[in-house]
């Protein structure tokens, strides 16, 4: 009995390391629905968070009590903070898709680099370009004052 192999010819998944154009539609598309899958996660865990931490501004009436409750939830707000400020990164850069300066740095207009957004989609900047700005921060005088 001779096999026959009936199945269709499956074309293997993208990558975009293997993509030859710097930012092709192709590879746009990878890094959209990267984030989009990133932002509908971070988006369901924000559902998740029960309702006595959303709303901090509740002051209790002994300071005590008061502190005491903030830092009870200073963890977890402190975490739904984080993924506010993800959430709107992610935002700039599905728009940054759109008007077409996606992958590009914001300081040199270079490339970012395909491994660096493929790891982290939301950067902004390059390599070099995120080496200085962190120098910079980290030798402001004013910062430890």
């Amino acid at each position: 009995m001779i096999y026959e192999n009936k199945r269709a010819s499956v074309n293997p998944p993208y990558t975009p390391m293997d993509d030859s154009t710097y930012m092709s539609e192709q590879m746009l598309n990878y890094f959209q629905d990267k984030l989009i899958n990133w932002q509908k996660m971070l988006t369901q865990i924000a559902q998740d968070v029960p309702e006595q931490l959303v709303d901090t501004s509740v002051r209790e009436a002994d300071p005590v009590d008061n502190s005491i409750n903030k830092e009870i939830n200073y963890p977890q707000v402190a975490c739904i903070e984080h993924k506010k400020m993800l959430l709107d990164q992610i935002e700039m850069a599905l728009k940054s898709i759109k008007n077409g300066t996606y992958g590009f740095c914001e300081h040199t207009g270079k490339h970012i680099g395909v491994a660096r957004l493929d790891s982290y989609p939301i950067a902004r900047l390059c390599v070099k370009a995120q080496e200085l700005c962190e120098k910079k921060r980290a030798f402001k005088p004013s910062q430890y004052i």
